[in-house]
């Protein structure tokens, strides 16, 4: 018989004479929960049947497997019950605190509403039934609604917002418990400011042109992939603060078609003219007329890739193709290595990997996916 299980529980009984059916109470924090544990043979606590109230069975439901792992590892009841008895305060501790972050005292609400009346409700677009999160609405010079997304605390305005706007860096701002939401709002109108240059040549850009990636661009995306062609696209990066100035280039596509462009690129940079539009100047210093969506379908220049037959393939888009003219085939870089890194034919030489087309056995090239 465990004799330290009666200052461990001391409202917990043994009933049979083997010591292995234990019924009463366990206290935790000051409340009291029946229990009752029935062991399969005195002093072995691995496979240990116990049954308890449903207020107990309710708060450590997310425990079961820890409990069972106890049972097994415990070398006495009195130490699994003083484990037991810790697992309980701190689940009583843990949903106390819960309980008191969903009850908002009403100076939140009543402050909270003063501080949007001060703001204007017509700034407000959303608010949720807890009042914790709300987004406000601006406007920028040429019309455009921009959301700022705030997930507010239960310690409002002692601890600072959680914010989220659709900007090409992360909203930065400023806060102390003096703060109130119309300074924070005073900020992001601030910040939209800042980038009126950079949204005005991305409207640009994806009005002007077919815009292969992203599917659905937003205006925190840099990134614009451009179709050229059937099979051929340039990626660009624009620089928020530098909207207009010479963008980060990547060409796509086969060689004999990139290789004349990326030498256009070279010859015809000084060409480039800062108080001209970004695709005005691509198209100038490359010497093309992009397609754009008046005279043709995005599905024109969206082809799947040849081996697993789709186009996005966990965010990546077709970018190799067959030299051969006659083939033309395009692939995924990750699509192609893997067939190539298959065939006992292929060859790698640094960081490159020769094999032959899937389809039409012409000499192909990949770069090795790491």
């Amino acid at each position: 018989m465990d004799w330290q299980i009666t200052t461990v529980c001391p409202l917990l009984s043994v009933i049979n004479k083997d010591a292995t059916i234990f019924s009463g109470f366990i206290v935790a924090n000051k409340e009291q929960f029946q229990i009752r544990i029935q062991l399969r043979s005195p002093g072995i606590l691995e496979g240990a049947q116990i049954d308890c109230e449903w207020r107990l069975k309710e708060l450590l439901a997310e425990d079961v497997g820890i409990i069972e792992q106890r049972l097994k590892q415990c070398e006495s009841l009195s130490v699994f019950l003083t484990e037991l008895k810790t697992l309980i305060e701190n689940r009583l501790r843990n949903q106390r605190c819960s309980l008191e972050r969903s009850i908002l005292l009403p100076d939140f609400y009543s402050s909270l509403i003063e501080e949007i009346k001060s703001l204007g409700w017509h700034r407000l677009s959303f608010i949720d039934s807890s009042f914790k999160e709300l987004h406000l609405v601006a406007k920028d010079i040429r019309q455009r609604n921009h959301i700022l997304k705030i997930q507010l605390h239960m310690q409002h305005p002692e601890r600072a917002p959680e914010c989220c706007a659709e900007f090409p860096i992360p909203f930065d701002f400023n806060w102390n418990s003096k703060r109130k939401l119309a300074d924070l709002f005073a900020e992001f109108e601030q910040t939209i400011s800042r980038y009126q240059n950079f949204w005005d040549v991305l409207d640009d850009t994806d009005a002007a042109t077919c815009i292969l990636d992203p599917d659905a661009p937003s205006r925190s995306i840099r990134r614009r992939r451009i179709a050229l062609g059937k099979a051929c696209s340039l990626q660009i990066e624009i620089d928020p603060f530098h909207p207009r100035a010479v963008p980060d280039i990547c060409f796509m596509g086969a060689d004999s078609v990139v290789c004349p462009l990326k030498e256009k690129l070279n010859q015809n940079l000084a060409r480039w003219d800062m108080s001209e539009s970004v695709v005005k100047n691509l198209q100038t210093v490359l010497e093309i007329e992009f397609p754009n969506l008046k005279n043709s379908k995005k599905e024109d220049f969206t082809v799947e890739c040849s081996i697993c037959y789709s186009y996005h393939l966990e965010g990546e888009l077709p970018d190799q193709t067959c030299e051969d003219k006659r083939c033309a085939q395009v692939f995924h870089r990750s699509c192609l290595y893997e067939w190539l890194r298959s065939l006992s034919t292929s060859r790698q030489s640094f960081n490159l990997l020769f094999g032959e087309c899937p389809l039409c056995n012409s000499p192909i090239t990949v770069r090795i996916v790491s």
